[in-house]
């Protein structure tokens, strides 16, 4: 694996007005000369790869987390052998491991595959969230067939702040807010940065879940376990 590791964002929610650490992402990062980036080509992870690495995260981080999150790319979640690894680490984790299917699409990969292949870890057991819905190739139509599938839609502010204006930036917000409130899944705000962005999601989705720098920013394992056990207090 070399170099390949795990750094964990915290994912809040926001009961009241003390954040609280419900579960983590795990975002893949490899050293280059020193410094930690995001690997070029993170849907070459193999599956015991996959599992070797989400083992040692989950052992790292703090157990009062309900959940660990993180993603597979389109031609990883439709590969059985990750399905029957996830499960076999499943099994033996005291969290549970919830997957994110990427807004990454590839050409030999159709939309009709991912929706079979969402069904097969539902059927599994499997928790899986839809990423950054309404940016990439995660449009309606194609969250539109993986919703029965799925538990969650993840919206990620800092994939549309920068193309988008404030009010059209709001109106696809509410959009997918909406959407998720009306087919029961979970809304996930991704991307939170700014203490106005935190108040969007106050005032208008309280019962989301929270990730974003403001919060917490993605780190090493050994550090994630010890700065999010202090949550700085919001108001």
């Amino acid at each position: 694996m070399g170099s390949l590791t795990f750094f964990a964002q915290p994912i809040f929610a926001l009961p009241d007005a003390q954040p609280q650490v419900v579960g983590y992402e795990l975002l893949a990062r490899t050293r280059y000369r020193d410094v930690w980036t995001v690997p070029e080509n993170v849907g070459a992870m193999t599956p015991d790869q996959l599992r070797q690495l989400v083992m040692r995260a989950v052992r790292a981080l703090p157990q009062q987390a309900a959940y660990v999150a993180f993603n597979l790319h389109p031609r990883q979640f439709v590969r059985p052998a990750f399905l029957a690894a996830i499960v076999a680490l499943q099994a033996r984790c005291p969290v549970s491991l919830v997957v994110e299917l990427t807004e990454t699409r590839d050409p030999l990969v159709p939309t009709r595959e991912l929706v079979a292949s969402a069904h097969r870890y539902a059927e599994a057991g499997v928790p899986l969230w839809i990423d950054d819905v309404g940016s990439g190739q995660n449009l309606p139509g194609v969250v539109e067939g993986l919703t029965p599938a799925c538990v969650g839609y993840k919206f990620a502010l800092q994939e549309l702040a920068g193309w988008l204006s404030p009010a059209d930036l709001r109106d696809r917000f509410s959009f997918w807010r909406d959407r998720a409130q009306a087919a029961d899944k979970r809304f996930v705000l991704v991307g939170v940065e700014t203490e106005a962005e935190l108040a969007l999601a106050r005032q208008q989705a309280p019962h989301a879940l929270i990730q974003g720098c403001y919060l917490g920013a993605a780190a090493p394992l050994d550090r994630a376990a010890i700065r999010y056990d202090h949550i700085l207090h919001v108001d």
